[in-house]
């Protein structure tokens, strides 16, 4: 009797303790992290177009009401899109960058998700072109979307991202090749496809080499913008370093008119850029000087000096170059004459960027060194060359020589056998 009342004493301690923790959880909200509205639209197969389960905010874990506001927790549609409750279902493009750097634009809310990406990205977009249009109403200009899409955004480095290295050419190209679009506001077409024929459009699309300039690496990413003149040669600066310091020390880049004529697509242009060559200067016909120079005046002089002291060293190092194959099929020693062919050639490349002072003084004196280094190596392949000549013929005299003496062996043990 006694175990029975303590018994039902604990049956009763037990309903109490339920009653409280149901009491407690009733005054719980529900987990933010339901998202009902990923449940609603993949049973109505409602999903947007360009949904992606890869997204990478989709897996930092940000839901649908992170972006356009709402409440997810709620299964009634009236309640879960209702305006009141901040729901906006698609932004316009005037909103995007707005809608976009609510997060973006958050240090607190990019630290919380650990995230690299700038919060300037908004401030630099309204710097742009592009952004400055979009304020004053042009919606013909592209948006984040426009970009990086709404609903599949990968990391840049994701070889599926649209702005992906190998990518980001077509995705500029969506407008950038739209005739009717660009005849609007008087830009060429001809961009993309000139960018493509370039030796940086061969390296990137054919070489898969992810390492060369692509637009953005030019014209800049949130912040693009078509560049002032003077900045050209800055911008091709981030890359060609050497030729950009060498420029600004030349008289051209001090003119009082420094113009685009006077940059690095006057010899170069912007998107068709061609492998260099010895043949872009000079007086010859495939002379790019003569664009600027006519005959008789002080740059088409220096311009003629400057292609012989190129074409003389270059003559002389494909020369040295050939005797040194000669050395290779002798099975001579090749292995210094190596290492002294790659200091002529280095002294061709210094030459060849020294061009970029214009001044025939400091390409001469790299040219006459070069010239140098050449003559020792010529010197040095004409010694493994006579050594393989004297070797060869030694060998071949030896070689005489014994098949005389084993014929001679012959024809005395034919005599001797005819005495026997």
């Amino acid at each position: 009797m006694k175990n029975l009342k303590l018994f039902f004493i604990l049956i009763i301690f037990f309903l109490i303790e339920i009653g409280f923790s149901y009491a407690q959880n009733k005054n719980i909200p529900p987990k933010k992290n339901v998202n009902n509205c990923l449940g609603c639209h993949q049973h109505k197969d409602e999903m947007p177009d360009d949904f992606n389960k890869e997204d990478v905010h989709f897996k930092a874990g940000i839901t649908c009401v992170d972006c356009h506001g709402g409440d997810n927790t709620s299964k009634k549609q009236s309640i879960a899109m209702d305006e009141d409750n901040g729901y906006l279902e698609t932004p316009t493009k005037e909103e995007l960058p707005k809608f976009c750097g609510k997060c973006h634009s958050s240090s607190t809310y990019m630290i919380k998700h650990k995230s690299k990406v700038s919060t300037d990205i908004v401030k630099d977009y309204f710097k742009s072109k592009h952004g400055k249009l979009l304020k004053e109403g042009n919606t013909d200009v592209a948006s984040c979307v426009d970009c990086h899409s709404a609903h599949s955004i990968f990391n840049s480095k994701n070889t599926k991202s649209s702005v992906y290295a190998l990518n980001i050419i077509e995705t500029c190209a969506k407008c950038h090749d739209d005739k009717e679009l660009m005849t609007k506001y008087d830009i060429k077409t001809t961009v993309v496809n000139n960018y493509k024929k370039s030796v940086h459009g061969i390296a990137l699309l054919k070489k898969m080499d992810v390492g060369a300039p692509a637009c953005n690496d030019c014209h800049g990413n949130h912040g693009a913008n078509p560049k002032g003149k003077k900045k050209v040669v800055e911008i091709c600066g981030d890359c060609h370093v050497n030729n950009m310091d060498l420029f600004a020390q030349s008289k051209m880049s001090k003119e009082d008119d420094f113009d685009a004529k006077h940059g690095c697509i006057a010899c170069h242009t912007n998107h068709l850029i061609e492998k260099p060559t010895d043949k872009m200067i000079g007086i010859q016909e495939s002379s790019l000087c003569l664009d600027c120079h006519d005959e008789g005046d002080k740059g088409y002089k220096i311009a003629n000096i400057l292609h012989s002291y190129l074409t003389k060293l270059d003559t002389t190092y494909q020369y040295a170059k050939n005797r040194l194959k000669i050395v290779v099929e002798s099975n001579m020693d090749d292995v210094d004459l190596n290492f002294m062919l790659k200091e002529v050639k280095q002294s061709l490349i210094k030459s060849r960027t020294l061009i970029h002072t214009f001044d025939t003084t400091l390409v001469g004196k790299e040219v006459r060194k070069g010239l140098k280094l050449a003559d020792s190596t010529i010197a040095k392949e004409n010694e493994e060359i006579h050594a393989s000549i004297i070797r060869r013929n030694g060998l071949l005299i030896a070689t005489s020589f014994i098949t005389l003496i084993i014929l001679a062996l012959f024809f005395i043990s034919k005599e001797m056998d005819k005495k026997l």
